[in-house]
């Protein structure tokens, strides 16, 4: 439905992306699509470990919910 990336103010190399979707099942496709994989791969490119929260009406999770998206464990 939308995406937003965010700047931390007090920290310039600190980014937030902001994804809304429709349900589980599109945010689970778009996590396997190689775009995705195009950002996780950039995670070399970083001065601190990556860090993703995934967030739903009813629950939260983490790293875990990207690797079963993307079929890995």
């Amino acid at each position: 439905l939308s995406h937003s990336v965010f700047n931390d103010v007090r920290n310039e190399n600190r980014f937030c992306i902001l994804e809304t979707w429709i349900n589980r099942e599109d945010l689970d496709r778009q996590i396997a699509t190689d775009r995705f994989g195009a950002l996780l791969g950039a995670k070399v490119l970083l001065s601190e470990p990556l860090d993703i929260a995934v967030h739903t009406a009813s629950e939260s999770e983490g790293m875990e919910a990207v690797h079963s998206a993307r079929g890995r464990k």
